[in-house]
């Protein structure tokens, strides 16, 4: 649903309408490569030369073949005479007609799908199937994956993994093999430059089968490809692959004739993904794209995707407010007081269905022990997708912490590691830092943490230079390494940003003027350098020189701070002056109050005689200090020589600035981190500004620009800049509020800074996800910490309160993955002390139907609950409403005799025809039956199933429903529902399982009717909403935000023409809102009516209530109805007892139409 949505972000319907070469040549100027990879990959050419031979051989074994009559049967009955290995599909479909031929995508041959030009090989059945037919729709998208996986080839050199059509299309996983270019939207149009071309030559698919030694000798160069071959072809068997142009792959087939048959050809979007669909695999590149055998319906398809776009719940659940998700906890919606309205009514709703259908409502834990999920079989079958808690003598918590201890467990992307198996990945990994005290360098070893799953399965690389490499000596003052301290290991290597270039420990290998910093001066400023243990030997540093500016003039540390922001200040807005009696000035330019303020308080703190002036420069109103003090001269000095008076000599006098601007003097480098930060400050205060995301800083220098960068990165921040920002270059002297060309924006030390995931370029922004790490040690923060704090400033490190042994919290940026700890007994054996959140309610209920005796007479026993469900979703798995980590269930368990089964489905299918007929929804079930993994005996399963058979075929009647083989939970099978919307979407809510595992592993039993005996209940498993978020977004877009009038959180909205009729207005609010509970506001703006009656419609309230002069004197309301066009004028004034009465009955009957 939202995920189709997603497509049509930049799509609109017009961008199919006959693409020109013209817009192709420039779609394809727009990617950051050529059209085609030049040379193109030496693979291609061995590939296709080792197809030749072979297919050649192939060819003639199949032109050996002894010919026979054969008799193909059509589908109507006539039967069509042929001969064995020459007459093909196609040869028949011609001969029906040749239109005929060119609609059919396949054939089925004996069942089986069979390409059209391959030879039939005895007498058989055939069958065609066209587009519109599913089967014939998938093969021909598998076509078009390969025409894409060829555009990609050629585009990228990439190698491909696989490219199987979808139920809205195709992809294609592929990896990019110099491990640096990232697939983007500015590619896609050379991707369908390609795939155009590939479609006019009209190449024909060419299948040939080969052995597992041939296969192996083709796709030596891919390890995906070798991966298949020697995992899924059995040693001394052969399979096939298919040829289209310059492509061969491995694959089942079939395809279409050849790739004319594909009139129109779109790439939609792109992401990452996991070879095979493992986290524990290699990341992949994948492209979407869709295509059609005729343009119109390319053209439907995009106004599909623009609808659905419109219907987005997310977008929908924005402009009408009623949730949202926070960085604070992922995969979990906040939801406001307008979507918390439709979340309750839908709940109450069902509740009330449970009142007249017998059900009883139960809460339970939201946390069991482990034992409880051992028992149930989810431990062994689920526990990847289970959230579990630590515990320490029986505390519990609710969300996951990373403790790290030695008797850890660190969640990576190989499942679960001891904390020494991962050092063991970093042995060899330390970091240097640079002891002050000891004038030494001291070494650490570094971090042992995994980043998430998006960043590429390994942590960051510690260094873009290998040192020992050619690239200088070790401790020679030529190596250069481009270092911030430690906070590249939570940013993604190379990333860049449209207009910006994001400078860090791993930028791109570019030269620009800050990254020729000497690791040793690095070193001298307390940096940590990071680098390979081989070569932390021989690297010479000594001690840092004693910062000049102290000593003249006379610092004390109380001033030093102020005074590096004082000159950082002068930097941005200061100058130098002459008069006639001190000689020179320095000159400090104020505009703002708080800076003159500011000023003023720094002067006096630092014992300076300082003149004041007010004056006005250009258009500015601005103050000056000029500071006469002779030992100042520390400022200027190095500029003196470059400066020139300009104008008369006179009190006013100012020194124009060079063309290369003001620049950072040589003692600044000297400077240690809180140093620095005191400096920029000063800049910032004087040429910067706030934003929501960062600190901006203008300049119109360009050396001034990489010196401030170089600062930023000194001072342990990370910079990026804007070029040309302002409107025009300003030259020489400028004065205060100015800006310059270049924008300099230092994030607020990580606070609002974030990866790029899933290597998309796109602006940077979205606040980090806060894990806290627990970190047990004997001693204080000050001491040996898991996360070095030197970067954050933001960073809390405190004591934790109710556990055991010294532990202090330590809040850092993303990054770090979900751990959780296991406890050891004296024998070092691991415990289970584990919680795990709820994942169903299943054993809940299990729980409590044993927790007393039960009689036969008490079943049918239909028990529900809303209780909160967790479940551990991968984070790049999260989608809205439909795909969250937290979400509320309308779960509910019966325990039934066997005999009562077929009533108890009956009446479970009532109670979902019943919603779904309230909300308009058009159904479909499907039986899934008995998976690979399953726990039970296959005869109960059988049982189980043929009952749920004969449900659905007494409800629905035989062959109106659908089996779905191998799709039903580990416990038992189960009926699955399909919806479909306003968009004729299918989506599964409602699911029905009949479980006979579960009673059975928690030993429930009832006393039966002889009361001489115990027999085992049947427990049946049902959800009607399924998840209450999902169903919230299926129906806003659904309802597209037009929600019927029971369900809608703005119903009524109450316009008065003036401020003489608010007390009427308040009046009726009142009477709506507190006697008859409907959702009434009353705007009492200062709007003009069009503009209060305009808002209310783009809210969606239901009906617009306009009260004056007549409504009043009449107890009355002029009605206006969101859905009836013809009534948003003026209308008959209707009495408010009757408007009452309509309203409880419109919402009393739940009707879907707006209308009183």
């Amino acid at each position: 649903m939202s995920e189709v949505a997603d497509k049509v972000e930049k799509l609109s319907v017009k961008d199919n309408k006959g693409a020109s070469k013209k817009k192709e040549k420039k779609q394809s100027q727009q990617s950051s490569s050529p059209l085609y990879l030049e040379p193109q990959p030496a693979f291609l050419e061995e590939r296709i030369k080792l197809f030749d031979e072979l297919k050649a051989k192939y060819d003639a074994e199949i032109a050996a073949k002894e010919k026979k009559p054969i008799k193909i049967t059509l589908k109507d009955g006539n039967v069509k005479e042929g001969t064995s290995y020459e007459t093909s599909p196609m040869d028949i479909a011609n001969s029906i007609g040749k239109s005929f031929a060119e609609r059919q995508v396949i054939s089925k041959v004996n069942g089986k799908l069979w390409d059209m030009p391959r030879p039939l090989e005895e007498d058989a059945t055939l069958e065609f199937l066209d587009f519109e037919h599913p089967e014939g729709k998938a093969v021909f998208w598998h076509s078009s994956a390969h025409i894409l996986g060829e555009s990609c080839e050629c585009h990228y050199g990439c190698h491909l993994s696989h490219g199987p059509p979808t139920d809205d299309g195709f992809f294609y996983d592929m990896s990019i093999n110099d491990g640096t270019t990232f697939v983007n939207q500015a590619d896609f149009g050379s991707l369908e430059t390609i795939a155009t071309k590939a479609i006019k030559e009209k190449q024909k698919f060419e299948r040939l089968e080969m052995t597992k030694e041939d296969l192996l000798k083709m796709f030596h160069y891919n390890k995906y490809k070798v991966q298949f071959i020697s995992d899924k072809i059995p040693d001394g068997t052969s399979t096939t692959v298919y040829r289209c142009g310059p492509l061969i792959d491995l694959c089942v087939g079939p395809h279409i004739p050849h790739s004319g048959r594909i009139k129109a050809f779109k790439v939609l979007k792109n992401s990452s993904s996991y070879f095979l669909g493992d986290a524990k695999n290699d990341s992949l590149q994948r492209v979407y794209g869709i295509s059609f055998p005729d343009k119109k319906l390319m053209t439907e398809h995009l106004q599909f995707l623009k609808e659905a776009a419109e219907r987005d719940h997310r977008k929908i659940g924005r402009e009408q407010e009623l949730f949202f998700f926070s960085d604070m906890s992922p995969g979990s919606a906040m939801w406001l007081p307008h979507g918390t309205r439709i979340y309750n009514t839908l709940v109450e709703t069902l509740r009330t269905e449970y009142r007249k259908r017998g059900y009883e409502e139960v809460i339970t834990p939201n946390m069991y022990a482990t034992k409880l999920w051992e028992t149930s079989g989810h431990w062994q079958n689920y526990k990847e997708n289970m959230f579990s808690f630590e515990v320490e003598k029986e505390t519990f918590g609710l969300k996951p912490m990373n403790c790290l201890s030695e008797d850890m467990r660190i969640q990576t992307d190989r499942g679960f590691l001891s904390l020494d198996e991962v050092k063991e990945q970093w042995k060899d990994i330390k970091i240097a830092n640079y002891d002050h005290e000891t004038k030494q360098i001291k070494y650490e070893k570094a971090l042992n943490f995994l980043v998430k799953d998006e960043m590429n399965h390994k942590m960051v690389e510690f260094c873009d230079y290998d040192i020992t490499a050619g690239r200088g000596k070790a401790g020679g003052r030529d190596i250069s390494l481009l270092v911030t301290e430690d906070h590249d290991m939570f940013v993604q290597k190379g990333r860049k940003v449209k207009y910006h270039t994001i400078y860090d420990t791993n930028s791109d290998k570019e030269v620009v003027p800050f990254q020729k910093i000497p690791a040793r001066d690095l070193l001298e400023k307390g940096l940590g350098v990071r680098f390979l243990a081989a070569a932390e030997n021989g690297i010479d540093v000594s001690a840092a020189p004693a910062a000049p500016y102290k000593t003249a003039l006379g610092i004390t540390e109380s001033q030093n701070l102020d005074f590096l922001e004082l000159y950082g200040f002068w930097l941005g807005d200061g100058s130098m002056g002459q008069n006639m009696t001190s000689g020179n000035d320095i000159i400090f330019a104020a505009r703002k109050e708080s800076d003159i303020k500011w000023l003023h308080d720094v002067f006096e703190k630092m014992n300076l005689h300082k003149d004041y002036f007010r004056v006005r420069d250009r258009t500015l109103d601005m103050v000056e200090f000029r500071v006469s003090d002779s030992k100042w001269k520390l400022f200027y000095k190095e500029y003196a020589e470059k400066y020139v008076f300009s104008g008369v000599y006179d009190s006013n006098s100012h020194l124009n600035t060079p063309k290369s601007g003001k620049w950072f003097s040589s003692w600044v480098w000297n400077l240690n981190k809180e140093e620095m930060r005191a400096v920029i400050e000063g800049i910032r205060r004087a040429d910067g500004d706030f934003t929501t995301y960062n600190k901006n800083i203008y300049t119109s220098s360009i050396r001034f620009r990489d010196e401030l960068i170089r600062a930023l990165l000194h001072a342990g921040y990370s910079a990026k800049f804007n070029l040309k920002y302002s409107k025009g270059t300003i030259r020489g002297y400028s004065p205060v509020g100015q800006k310059g060309n270049h924008k300099i924006v230092s994030p607020k030390v990580y606070e609002n800074f974030n990866e790029s995931t899933k290597r998309k370029y796109t602006p940077i922004k979205a606040k980090y996800d806060n894990w806290v790490i627990n970190y047990a040690e004997d001693g204080s923060p000050s001491g040996k910490q898991c996360v070095r704090p030197n970067l954050y400033s933001d960073t809390e490190i405190k004591r934790v309160d109710n556990y055991v042994g010294r532990v202090w919290c330590v809040t850092v940026p993303t990054g770090l993955i979900i751990a959780q700890r296991v406890h050891r007994d004296a024998d070092n054996n691991v415990i289970r002390a584990s919680r795990p959140i709820v994942v169903g309610n299943c054993p809940g209920h299990c729980i409590l139907f044993k927790s007393r005796e039960r009689s036969y007479r008490e079943l049918p026993w239909r028990v529900a609950d809303f209780g909160v469900i967790h479940r551990n979703e991968f984070s790049g798995a999260l989608s809205g409403l439909t795909r969250v980590r937290r979400f509320q269930q309308d779960d509910a368990h019966i325990f039934c005799t066997p005999d009562q089964i077929g009533t108890e489905i009956a009446g479970v299918f009532d109670l979902l025809k019943k919603m779904y007929g309230i909300f308009g929804f058009e159904f479909k079930m499907e039986l899934s039956t008995r998976p690979e993994k399953y726990v039970g005996d296959i005869e109960t399963w059988n049982a189980a199933e043929k009952k749920l058979e004969g449900a659905l075929d007494d409800f629905l009647g035989k062959g109106k429903w659908e089996l779905n083989p191998g799709d039903g939970a580990f416990y038992g099978p189960k009926i699955d529902i399909m919806i479909s919307d306003a968009l004729k979407r299918w989506f599964q809510c409602a699911t029905i399982q009949l479980d006979f595992q579960l009673p059975s592993r928690f030993e429930l039993e009832y006393r039966s009717e002889s009361n001489s005996a115990t027999e085992r209940p049947v427990m049946i498993h049902r959800a009607i909403l399924g998840s209450v978020e999902r169903m919230t977004a299926i129906l806003t877009e659904h309802y597209k935000g037009k929600w019927p009038f029971w369900l809608s959180p703005r119903q009524i909205l109450i316009v008065p023409v003036s401020p003489k009729y608010y007390d009427y207005a308040e009046k009726l609010k009142k009477l709506f809102n507190d006697e008859y509970f409907f959702y009434c506001d009353v705007d009492v703006s200062g709007n003009t009516l069009p503009k209060k009656v305009r808002s209310g419609q783009l809210m969606q309230y239901n009906f617009i209530f306009i009260v004056g002069a007549e409504e009043e004197e009449n107890y009355g309301v002029n009605i206006r109805n969101r859905d009836i066009a013809e009534e948003q004028g003026k209308n008959p004034m209707v009495g408010v007892d009757s408007v009452i009465q309509s309203l409880v009955k419109l919402r009393e009957e739940k009707r879907s139409d707006n209308k009183l």
